[in-house]
């Protein structure tokens, strides 16, 4: 999913990858690509020059989006509201309402897809509301 990310946006990823190790969740493309159009959207071309993308995570079940560079504070409105997002949407498949659940990793996961992974896992499973 980050080479896809890194294809449609290559004005935000210096060499085409970020500095810092990262990772997109697959459920969590389509936050991390709107947020890039925003971004792109409301950047000068000087100011795209100066910028880029120094990390995505998935962190405490959480969209971690990193810029590096000089940027108008209206790029960290943006980045706050697509972790806000992804709080609420499944990493796995995308799908909402989500919860964040916290275990031995934590994770932003529909019911479906944490039925799955207790599966996988062979463990039990405890829908909560």
């Amino acid at each position: 999913m980050l080479i896809r990310l890194i294809a449609a946006h290559p004005a935000l990823f210096v060499d085409g990858l970020p500095p810092f190790t990262s990772t997109l969740p697959e459920g969590w493309y389509a936050i991390a690509h709107t947020l890039c159009c925003s971004i792109e959207d409301r950047l000068t071309r000087e100011q795209l020059a100066i910028c880029s993308v120094a990390r995505i995570t998935a962190s405490l079940g959480k969209l971690d989006f990193t810029m590096m560079g000089i940027y108008p504070k209206a790029i960290d409105l943006l980045i706050d509201g697509a972790g806000l997002l992804s709080r609420v949407t499944c990493q796995e498949c995308g799908e909402r309402p989500a919860r964040f659940r916290g275990s031995k990793v934590n994770r932003t996961l529909c019911n479906f897809c944490e039925l799955e992974r207790c599966i996988r896992e062979n463990r039990a499973w405890a829908p909560k509301h």
